[in-house]
């Protein structure tokens, strides 16, 4: 799962979400604080 694999690199819990599904009351905060990742497998690579 794809949850898994994040916290499993990180080390650390780990929210997936989109923009869109952030609340307005934080979304600014959210966005500051948060770090962009890549991430596909080889067969999606390929």
């Amino acid at each position: 799962m794809l949850l898994m694999d994040f916290q499993d690199i990180l080390g650390c819990k780990v929210d997936i979400v989109t923009e869109q599904g952030l609340s307005y009351l934080i979304k600014d905060r959210v966005l500051a604080e948060s770090k962009s990742l890549v991430y596909f497998t080889l067969k999606e690579a390929m």
